[in-house]
C-alpha cells in the first residue's frame, strides 16, 4: 500500500503499521513503533520523538489517520507531542520545531493542547528496521522506500572447483609455466646436442699407433762406425775444414 502526507503527496519514507488489504491505516517510519491513535514514537540518536508522519488514504478522511496539527507542514513528517505521556493521557500538542527535535515546549501552552481519542493508545505495531513483503521494503529508516519489492541484484557465481570458471586461471598458469620451461628445455637439448657431436668427432678421428711414430733402429747389426768417418749419430758426414788464409784471426806477440 502507498502511503501519503497530509497534502496527498506520496510519502516515500513511511511504512503502513497495518499491513492488511483492506481498509487505511496509519504509516510511521522504518524502526517506529505504530500506536493505536496514529501517532509513531521514533528513537534516532538517543532522542525519542513523537511524530505525525502518513495515512494510506491520500484524503486523511479515513478514522486511521491522524488528521490534526493541519496547519503544521503538510507535506512532511512533523512532531506531536504527549503532554501526560504516551501511555497516561489524550492531551496533545503540535511542535512547530523551533525548539529542537523532540522538544515539549508546546505543552507549556494551555491554548496549545487537544485531545486525541478518549482513553490513552495502545501499541499497535513495531515497525522493523528492514523488512521485505510483498507490498513494501526498505533497508534502513534513512532509506527511500517504494511500494514496490525491489529485485536484488544477483551477485556473481563463484565456479565450482573444475569448472569452465578456473579455465582462465588455468591458461595462466600454462603459459607462465611455458614461458620459463621453453628456454630450460631448448638450452637443454642444445647441451646434449654439442656433446654427441663432440663425442662423434672423437670416435672418427684415427688412432696413433707406435707404427706411425718415429724410431731409431740403430745401426746395422755387427757394423761399428769409425771415428771421424761421419757414419755415428750426430756427426757430420763431411771431414773438418780448414779456415781460409783471409778469414784467419792474427795474432802479434807483445
Amino acid at each position: 500500500m502507498t502511503c501519503y502526507f497530509l497534502d496527498g503527496s506520496v510519502a516515500p519514507i513511511v511504512w503502513p503499521c497495518d499491513n492488511s488489504t483492506t481498509g487505511a491505516s496509519t504509516c510511521c517510519p522504518a524502526g517506529s513503533t505504530c500506536y493505536s491513535n496514529g501517532v509513531c514514537q521514533d528513537e534516532k540518536g538517543g532522542v525519542t520523538d513523537f511524530l505525525r508522519a502518513g495515512c494510506t488514504d491520500p484524503t486523511w478522511d479515513d478514522p486511521a489517520c491522524l488528521a490534526e496539527c493541519l496547519d503544521f507542514s503538510p507535506e512532511k513528517i512533523i512532531g506531536i507531542r504527549p503532554c501526560d505521556g504516551i501511555t497516561r493521557g489524550t492531551n496533545y500538542c503540535c511542535d512547530d520545531g523551533s525548539q529542537g527535535r523532540g522538544s515539549f515546549h508546546c505543552c507549556a501552552t494551555s491554548s496549545s493542547l487537544f485531545t486525541i481519542g478518549t482513553a490513552a493508545p495502545t501499541i499497535l505495531a513495531e515497525m522493523p528496521i528492514s523488512w521485505t513483503s510483498s507490498t513494501m521494503s526498505t533497508t534502513s529508516s534513512d532509506s527511500t522506500p517504494t511500494n514496490e519489492t525491489p529485485t536484488p541484484n544477483p551477485s556473481p557465481e563463484e565456479p565450482a572447483p573444475g569448472t569452465g570458471g578456473s579455465s582462465s586461471n588455468l591458461g595462466v598458469g600454462l603459459g607462465a609455466g611455458l614461458g620459463v620451461g621453453l628456454p630450460a628445455m631448448a638450452a637443454v637439448i642444445g647441451g646434449l646436442l654439442f656433446l654427441a657431436r663432440r663425442r662423434k668427432k672423437q670416435a672418427s678421428a684415427p688412432a696413433v699407433t707406435q707404427e706411425d711414430q718415429p724410431k731409431y733402429d740403430g745401426p746395422p747389426s755387427g757394423h761399428v762406425p769409425e771415428m771421424g768417418t761421419g757414419e755415428g749419430v750426430g756427426w757430420s758426414s763431411t771431414a773438418p775444414s780448414e779456415l781460409p788464409g783471409s778469414q784467419r784471426p792474427k795474432y802479434e806477440l807483445p
